[in-house]
């Protein structure tokens, strides 16, 4: 009964590799890479299938949402409990965050499960904090990004194969290229995030903006590293950083470079 029931509760976790593996690191290699970077369609089909349950049983009118209170990235290692999070996990992160705000008038609620310290993607220690990329995939969106997604989006570039790994299946033709746009409420400040999945290589991409006129000054945020399976230590807090700088004579149609493994923000005010 409807009157009884907000949201229906669903969980996932990638790639979730079983039996417990012994290593104490979870695995840094190009297989598991292109599979994580290809596996955010499987939430998006999810929140379909999981939609068309509500509707079957409901009805088309059901007030109904989904509310997905648990997901993340589960490696299932030896000491999983003291899990720490690559760049590579955290720009999955960014990618599945570009789909829940794809899908949220279907799934208005979506929780990270662990926050701190127990698969958390906050670490503490005696001395402080260690803020891994994932908690800095969140806070590029709380940061730079707006409430409004522009719907017409149209993203042409090369694609990649993509292996079975854990419980994500193979996939073709996966873009190397993914964007969300986000579009403030009084329409004059846009942000174009976007994610290079290339695991070697640096992107060109032509932009072209069309019904939104920018003025020639923006600024560029990037979350990136050296390698994909670069951490935030102990030793080294800030090894990964969301890096902000301004930028000049922007048009409407402009070619920016995308670091290999990196998202970018591009931030953008009306002229």
């Amino acid at each position: 009964d409807e009157e009884w029931v907000d949201y229906l509760s669903i969980h996932i976790y990638f790639p979730y590799l079983e039996p417990i593996s012994t290593r104490k690191r979870h695995p840094e290699h190009e297989r598991c890479y292109y599979a994580l970077m290809a596996s955010n369609p499987l939430i998006e089909n999810y929140i379909n299938n999981t939609w068309e349950d509500i509707i079957s049983s409901m009805g088309k009118e059901s007030q109904v949402k989904i509310a997905f209170d648990e997901w993340g990235v589960w490696y299932m290692t030896k000491d999983t409990v003291k899990t720490n999070y690559n760049l590579q996990d955290g720009i999955w992160t960014a990618l599945v965050l570009m789909t829940f705000q794809k899908m949220s008038d279907k799934c208005p609620m979506a929780n990270w499960a662990q926050l701190v310290n127990v698969i958390g993607m906050i670490q503490t220690d005696p001395d402080g904090l260690i803020l891994t990329p994932v908690y800095l995939a969140f806070r590029l969106f709380i940061d730079h990004m707006y409430n409004n997604l522009v719907e017409e989006v149209k993203i042409d570039c090369e694609t990649f194969d993509s292996p079975k790994y854990g419980r994500i299946p193979k996939r073709k033709d996966v873009p190397y290229i993914e964007c969300n746009a986000n579009i403030n409420d009084d329409g004059n400040r846009l942000s174009i995030m976007i994610v290079n999945k290339h695991f070697t290589d640096k992107l060109k991409v032509n932009l072209e903006l069309k019904g939104f006129i920018p003025s020639e000054k923006g600024t560029i945020v990037e979350l990136s590293s050296e390698s994909p399976f670069d951490y935030n230590t102990i030793e080294n807090r800030n090894k990964i950083q969301i890096i902000e700088k301004d930028i000049e004579n922007i048009k409407p149609n402009m070619t920016l470079e995308l670091a290999a493994h990196s998202v970018t923000i591009l931030k953008l005010t009306e002229k």
